[in-house]
């Protein structure tokens, strides 16, 4: 996926009254929230967030924002627990592709790496100054 797509469709939303904005969003998230659900059964929050931009379209009041605004924190909180355990997975089974690799494997090392360091900040840095420890002659 490019960024193109990103641009495209924040084009497209630019276009948009508030209320297609909202309809918009909630199109794309009722296209994937299947795909989290199958993963995650006992996890509603995405879905539930889905519920609370639809009562804002039914009825955009205080209570509905307000209420949508809460969802968005669950959701997003469960956006960030499965982007950050997909990345820990991620740099997991580079480390494995490393081990069973027979030609240069520095390309998946590359990516363990790369994977860990949206989890934690400075994982970049440690990584590479463990990395040039390794080039240090050993016993």
């Amino acid at each position: 996926m490019s960024d193109d797509s990103f641009v495209n469709n924040r084009k497209v939303a630019g276009l948009l009254s508030r209320k297609d904005k909202i309809r918009y969003a909630i199109h794309a998230a009722r296209l994937v929230i299947d795909t989290y659900e199958e993963r995650n059964p006992s996890d509603n929050r995405p879905r539930l967030a889905i519920e609370a931009a639809e009562k804002v379209l039914e009825s955009d009041t205080e209570e509905t924002r307000a209420a949508a605004k809460e969802a968005y924190f669950g959701a997003y909180l469960a956006y960030e627990s499965a982007v950050y355990a997909g990345k820990a997975a991620e740099s997991a089974s580079q480390a494995a592709s490393c081990a069973y690799l027979d030609f240069d494997a520095s390309f998946s090392a590359a990516r363990a790496c790369h994977a860990a360091s949206f989890i934690r900040l400075g994982i970049t840095e440690d990584c590479v100054e463990y990395g040039m420890s390794l080039l240090e002659p050993r016993e």
